[in-house]
């Protein structure tokens, strides 16, 4: 299996995500630990396996809701971690920051537990002024999807859309701020989205699709139609996408081209 290399810039991207930041307070200790956690449906598991490459963890699996799930929790260096990666954090950038500040601290679990509820609702200000590449590409690896529809031309419009919770909008307002694209309320979560034509494909894959891991193969089949099709065969390019969306994620295979794939 190919064992990718995961960059700091690309972890905190996909921590910002797919990841959450756990705090806890063990028996034998009255200060608090933390660890760092991820999870990802069995077939896309990969991607686990080379942040564990990288940065350590255990790696197990478990059925949640009928689904076969893989989890991955570091918790040794998760401190060292977490305080190399905070300064590239979009989302829980704040949120780290305060983890950080009560290690080495004693606190009661019930403060510790009503102190990290609040923080995690309050947002990572400034927003950065424009995401880095790597940033992006573990954030649209974690919560991004490409689809795309037929236009009565016989063309096709591809979206790219990423979703967050109500209290998680910083990387939407970044993807927006910088690519433009419109953000949408849904219940309590919210949605940026941006339908794209071949040029601006390109300007927004190109952007980080070099750095992308899970999203790769995807990534490089709208940008080959781009490049060379300008979406004009929509119906082939829209099947290609739902295949590649529908099918395990292998990083043990080489990637492809888009123009190999198309």
């Amino acid at each position: 299996m190919v064992n990718a290399h995961i960059s700091e810039k690309y972890l905190a991207g996909f921590l910002d995500a797919d990841g959450c930041v756990k705090v806890f307070i063990p028996k034998t200790c009255v200060t608090p630990r933390i660890s760092l956690n991820f999870s990802q449906r069995r077939d896309r598991a990969n991607i686990l396996e080379c942040i564990q490459g990288t940065y350590g963890g255990s790696l197990t699996e478990r059925v949640t809701d009928g689904r076969q799930y893989a989890y991955l929790e570091i918790k040794q260096d998760a401190k060292e971690i977490l305080s190399r990666i905070q300064q590239y954090l979009v989302i829980k950038r704040h949120y780290a920051g305060v983890i950080l500040g009560t290690l080495g601290k004693k606190i009661g679990k019930d403060e510790l537990r009503t102190m990290m509820k609040e923080q995690r609702k309050v947002k990572s200000l400034p927003i950065p002024k424009h995401p880095t590449r790597k940033w992006l590409a573990g954030y649209f690896d974690g919560d991004g999807c490409l689809s795309g529809s037929l236009l009565r031309s016989g063309t096709a419009r591809v979206r790219a859309h990423i979703g967050a919770w109500e209290y998680d909008t910083e990387g939407l307002e970044l993807a927006q701020k910088a690519f433009g694209g419109s953000i949408r309320h849904q219940g309590s979560n919210f949605q940026w989205y941006i339908d794209m034509d071949a040029s601006k494909a390109i300007q927004f894959l190109e952007f980080f699709g070099a750095h992308s891991v899970v999203k790769r193969n995807q990534i490089d089949v709208v940008l080959g139609h781009a490049r060379s099709k300008h979406f004009r065969e929509g119906e082939e390019l829209i099947r290609i996408l739902k295949a590649l969306n529908a099918k395990p994620q292998r990083l043990s295979e080489s990637t492809p081209k888009g123009d190999a794939i198309v």
